[in-house]
């Protein structure tokens, strides 16, 4: 029986951008969260959510850096 390859088993999908985003300073981090929750105008939620979640096994701070930039957006 043949089986299906799963080119995820074995990768790290957040490494690399954790350590990117780790090299960042606190003007990058803002310039970052800023110009994603610019870009992020218009999506549905349900995509905002998931992709919250993606940022979040990158950083928790990565997470909560672009969901505080599309709350002050929304006021």
């Amino acid at each position: 029986m043949r089986t299906a390859n799963n080119h995820r088993v074995g990768n790290d999908d957040y490494g690399q951008p954790r350590a990117l985003f780790n090299l960042f300073d606190e003007g990058q981090k803002a310039r970052l969260f800023s110009n994603i929750a610019d870009a992020m105008q218009g999506v549905p939620e349900y995509i905002i959510e998931r992709q919250l979640g993606h940022f979040e096994k990158v950083h928790p701070d990565y997470a909560a850096g672009v969901r505080a930039a599309l709350a002050d957006r929304a006021k």
